[in-house]
């Protein structure tokens, strides 16, 4: 069968049977069937095509939805484009538009041969004013989200600390390895260095039963870091990374580069983390 669409026609078949017209119906919406026995209307579009926004954003919108509702979990599959032409009564040019903006953004994963599933949840860290608290804004939407401490070790600073911390290298400092999770998924790994009066000796038990480095020095020993310097790049995981987070050596990651420090008493931090790529989106608000 010959499908007649808005913007194109689209071969839908190799049959003689007839001509199936969708967008023509007589209230603008749903499918008109026409076939050697007689004329249908099959099926109703919740989209409007009086409105000025386009039929893709339209229907980008009502995926975007459906899919934020838990209508579609992740690696889910999502209808194929035809049986979206069918459902929304658009064209195949127009599905093929709304699920590559869909991919671009993050959402959709498009394989050859295997179809479009949808990709794991993506998680917006607003907090570009703030020195942590991504873990309870998560909290605070209903999402579940954890971090752990993994080891607790003291060494002599590298070059690449000292030059982080502000101090010399062979000065020893406290290394904390972490790791986040997210709806019980991997979602970061960070190695932090701490540079420590003598007058702070760390309970390494309480603070791996806290889990988070800021948290504890704040509660513990009254150190507060007012500022910080962060910088973002993207890399590969990497051979270590990628089991831990997860994913494949070759996918990338994000990596957070965050350093702190007070004077009195003299105590600096460099955090170094990497996030997966495919679930973390930084967000920074602009204005003039």
């Amino acid at each position: 069968m010959t499908t007649l669409h808005g913007d194109g026609i689209d071969g839908a078949g190799s049959g003689t049977d007839g001509l199936g017209v969708r967008g023509l119906g007589v209230d603008g919406v749903g499918e008109i069937s026409v076939h050697g026995d007689g004329i249908g209307v099959a099926g109703q579009s919740p989209l409007d095509r009086e409105s000025p926004e386009p039929l893709h954003a339209q229907l980008k919108r009502v995926l975007l939805a459906q899919i934020h509702d838990g209508d579609f979990a992740a690696g889910d599959k999502l209808p194929t484009e035809m049986e979206l032409v069918d459902q929304y009564s658009v064209s195949r040019i127009t599905v093929r538009r709304t699920l590559g903006e869909l991919a671009v953004d993050g959402y959709l994963e498009r394989r050859p041969g295997s179809g479009t599933t949808i990709r794991p949840r993506i998680y917006w860290d607003r907090r570009s004013q703030r020195l942590y608290g991504f873990e309870d804004e998560l909290r605070a939407l209903g999402i579940e989200a954890h971090t752990r401490i993994v080891s607790v070790d003291e060494a002599a600073c590298s070059g690449e600390e000292a030059e982080a911390l502000g101090t010399r290298a062979g000065e020893p400092v406290l290394r904390v390895a972490q790791r986040a999770f997210v709806d019980g998924e991997p979602m970061s790994v960070a190695d932090v260095s701490l540079y420590l009066p003598g007058s702070v000796q760390v309970d390494v038990d309480e603070l791996c039963a806290t889990g988070k480095v800021y948290p504890y020095l704040e509660r513990r020993h009254g150190i507060i870091f007012h500022q910080a310097n962060k910088t973002l790049a993207a890399q590969l995981a990497g051979e270590i990374d990628a089991p831990l987070l997860g994913i494949a050596p070759s996918d990338p990651v994000m990596v957070a580069e965050v350093t702190s420090s007070i004077d009195v008493p003299r105590t600096a931090m460099f955090i170094r983390a990497r996030y997966r790529g495919d679930r973390y989106r930084f967000y920074v608000a602009l204005s003039n």
